[in-house]
């Protein structure tokens, strides 16, 4: 299933899907690249952009639900939890741990995807803090 989007002025309007902005939009496409996504998909993906109407693949749609997913954990983790440099490492072998026990005990893929979901978010958590230590 592809989603036809609009480009309306700088943000991107989807069909039952929440507002873009084009130049997060670009970068995100750019990133992809680094993943192994076909080249050509993504350059035509970004003329498209560019010239006002496009298609996101399927494959793509997914990535882009994810990397939100973790996003929206990253930024409830960053209201409600602190994240001190002595407990850095306990916090993400705690959230490995979860995944574990859902793979040996639950099978429960709803909460295997969720903890997985969190063991991103505390990771890129770190990696932010290490970035601006430099």
């Amino acid at each position: 299933m592809k989603l036809k989007y609009k480009l309306t002025d700088e943000t991107l309007e989807g069909e039952g899907a929440t507002m873009l902005d084009k130049a997060q939009l670009l970068n995100f496409l750019s990133e992809l690249r680094h993943y192994g996504f076909d080249v050509e998909t993504l350059d035509q993906i970004t003329n498209e952009i560019n010239d006002g109407d496009f298609d996101i693949p399927d494959e793509i749609e997914k990535r882009m639900w994810v990397f939100e997913r973790i996003a929206d954990e990253r930024e409830f983790q960053e209201e409600r939890h602190e994240f001190p440099e002595h407990l850095r490492l306990a916090v993400l072998t705690e959230e490995v741990g979860e995944v574990a026990k859902e793979l040996l005990e639950d099978g429960n893929k709803v909460n295997l995807r969720t903890e997985l979901i969190q063991v991103a978010a505390v990771a890129i958590r770190w990696i932010e803090y290490l970035e601006e230590r430099k």
